[in-house]
C-alpha cells in the first residue's frame, strides 16, 4: 500500500499546512496511540521527529522520546489535528492507575497488526493471549530476535508496523487498515472485556 501524497508541513503542527489524509475509519475499537500515529505517518510520509516533537506537553528529545501516558502526550492537540474525540484519544492511551501492570515492550499479536491493529490492553501485563485470536502475545522480532520499546520516539514511530532494528514486518503482509471489514459483535464484546477487565 502506497503512501498517498501529501502538501510540506507546517513545523509547529501536527497537522499538515494544506491538509492530510487520516479518515477515522481506518481505526478500530480501542485502537493504541501507536497504532494510530503508525497509520497517520503511513498514509502521509510525515516524519516519526515531528510526531514526537508535536505530541510531546513539553521539550523532548525526540530520539529519546516519550512514554505512553497522558502525563506526558498533549490529548488536546491530538484531539484537535486528528480529529478524534477526546475519548477515543483517551482509550488509546494505558491506563496510568496500571502503574507497573504495563509490559514496557510492544506486545502484538501478528494476526491483529496484518490489518493494522493494535489495542492497549496489548500492554497490561495480565493480557497473555490477544482477545481476537487467542495466540500468545509477542515481544520479540520474528526476524532478528529484538524488542521494542514500547516508547514514543523516532525509530519506532518510522517503522509503521515493522520492527525498528531490522525493518522486517511484524506480522505477516502488509497491514491492510483501509480495506478491512469491521469488527464482528464478538470482537468487539471480547476486547472490550478485555480492556475492562484489567482496568
Amino acid at each position: 500500500m502506497a503512501p498517498l501524497p501529501i502538501m510540506l508541513c507546517d513545523q509547529r503542527k501536527l497537522t499538515p499546512s494544506f491538509g492530510y489524509v487520516f479518515d477515522p475509519r481506518w481505526l478500530d475499537l480501542h485502537d493504541s496511540l501507536l497504532s494510530i500515529l503508525w497509520k497517520f505517518i503511513k498514509m502521509n510520509s510525515v516524519s516519526g521527529h515531528l510526531i514526537v516533537m508535536q505530541l510531546a506537553k513539553t521539550d523532548v528529545d525526540p530520539y529519546e522520546g516519550i512514554a505512553v501516558c497522558k502525563f506526558e502526550i498533549d490529548m488536546q492537540r491530538l484531539h484537535v489535528d486528528l480529529g478524534l474525540s477526546l475519548k477515543v484519544i483517551r482509550e488509546s492511551i494505558t491506563p496510568n492507575l496500571l502503574g507497573n501492570a504495563t509490559c514496557p515492550n510492544f506486545r502484538f499479536c501478528r494476526r491483529c497488526l496484518n490489518r493494522g491493529y493494535h489495542g492497549t490492553a496489548y500492554q497490561f501485563e495480565s493480557v497473555i493471549r490477544c482477545p481476537l485470536h487467542g495466540d500468545i502475545l509477542e515481544t520479540r522480532c520474528r526476524s532478528c530476535g529484538m524488542s521494542t520499546a514500547y516508547h514514543l520516539n523516532v525509530s519506532i514511530l518510522n517503522s509503521p508496523f515493522r520492527c525498528k532494528y531490522c525493518s522486517n514486518l511484524y506480522g505477516t503482509n502488509t497491514p491492510n487498515f483501509i480495506h478491512k471489514s469491521t469488527f464482528k459483535r464478538i470482537s468487539r464484546r471480547a476486547i472490550t472485556r478485555t480492556r475492562i477487565l484489567r482496568c
